[in-house]
């Protein structure tokens, strides 16, 4: 059974959520022209931000292969993420609808 890592994405301080989805649009846009491959590794994403401390996140599915590079890639584009604990896993099974939307590939 395929298992996934969940890394959380971070908008800037006080950043309204029409832009921070504006970002991540254009982000998740240039993954899947440049590396379709590895837009692959995406399973699904969090149905809706979530907020606190004058801050939105949205958490991503991903796989475990995935987590370094992907990391990199949304901080080197200005976004910050959560730490990843490797040992924190997740089926498809607990990853499910409404609160998660499934990547179409």
């Amino acid at each position: 059974m395929q298992e996934y890592l969940l890394i959380e994405v971070s908008s800037e301080i006080n950043e309204v959520a029409a832009a921070f989805s504006q970002r991540l649009s254009k982000f998740w846009t240039q993954v899947l022209r440049n590396t379709p491959d590895d837009f692959e590794k995406v399973y699904a994403e969090s149905s809706k931000f979530e907020t606190g401390a004058n801050l939105l996140t949205r958490k991503y599915a991903i796989l475990p292969e995935f987590t370094v590079l992907l990391k990199t890639l949304l901080e080197n584009e200005g976004f910050s993420t959560s730490s990843i604990d490797p040992d924190d896993l997740y089926s498809g099974y607990e990853i499910t609808s409404p609160d998660w939307m499934h990547i179409e590939h």
